[in-house]
């Protein structure tokens, strides 16, 4: 049974492949340390917008008032009449 394993790394060698080399990620291990001036001071960002000015930048929906029975009850009417 063991006869018919190929190692992985004869079939590397068939198709011309080189071995995998690992090397650390640029988004995990930075190169570059950000300083405290490359940051924002807290004049430049805009903390007055209210929740509904961003809710509607985000597209947001507001939390519905009805129950879970009412909204599935709903959507399947609006599903059955998508059919006819």
């Amino acid at each position: 049974m063991t006869s018919n394993v190929i190692p992985f790394s004869t079939i590397k060698e068939q198709v011309g492949k080189k071995n995998v080399t690992y090397r650390p990620s640029q988004w995990v291990y930075p190169t570059t340390v950000q300083t405290e001036d490359e940051f924002h001071t807290s004049d430049e960002i805009p903390y007055g917008t209210s929740f509904t000015t961003m809710k509607k930048q985000v597209r947001k929906n507001s939390v519905t008032k009805k129950s879970k029975k009412d909204r599935v009850s709903a959507k399947s009417i609006s599903l059955v009449r998508r059919l006819f």
